[in-house]
């Protein structure tokens, strides 16, 4: 009996520790890869390469803050803050496509507990991801993308900033459609 209790706990404690290691949204390299195609992507719809041909890329995408923490919640100015985490119910409530079903919801809510920065790779982003003067630089920043559980729809921040004497911040929703995300939905957030 004592062996049949033992040979259980593992058994439990194993299972356990999968489900943990599972949860994790943002441990598994093909989520990476998902957010860095989305990012490419954006750049490619943005036409930043053909723009900004000297632009740089902020390699780090920042964290976000709970909204339980937003009581004194002051953002540092792009590109180096946190974010708070959206309302997406709020974000996406003017289009009909998007309404989350319960497993939506607990996906997107791991999203915002496993949130941590995210460095971009050297692989695709390499040329890109140098020391950046605010002043006098051309840079693109991303926060970390969102996507609802089967990873069609994602909300994003993003901004571009040209020295001191342009930049943009928007909001973006994308939706995957025929294999390459197409953005749905945009919102200005600042403009100089």
């Amino acid at each position: 009996m004592i062996n049949y209790c033992k040979y259980l706990s593992l058994w439990l404690l194993i299972l356990i520790s999968g489900c943990f290691e599972e949860q994790n949204i943002y441990n598994k390299s093909d989520n990476l890869n998902d957010i860095e195609n989305l990012i490419s992507r954006i750049i490619e719809i943005d036409s930043i390469e053909i723009n900004y041909p000297n632009y740089k890329i902020v390699a780090v995408l920042p964290k976000y803050i709970n909204r339980k923490n937003q009581e004194g919640f002051k953002p540092k100015p792009p590109p180096y803050g946190d974010y708070l985490f959206p309302d997406l119910e709020e974000e996406f409530s003017d289009l009909k496509e998007t309404k989350f079903s319960s497993d939506e919801n607990i996906y997107i809510a791991k999203q915002k507990e496993d949130s941590k920065p995210i460095e971009l790779s050297d692989q695709l982003f390499g040329k890109r991801k140098k020391k950046i003067n605010l002043f006098q630089d051309t840079y693109i920043y991303f926060s970390i993308p969102i996507f609802n559980k089967s990873r069609n729809l994602a909300w994003i921040k993003t901004g571009i900033a040209c020295g001191k004497t342009c930049g943009e911040g928007r909001t973006l929703i994308l939706q995957k459609i025929n294999g390459k995300w197409k953005i749905i939905n945009k919102k200005s957030n600042w403009i100089i």
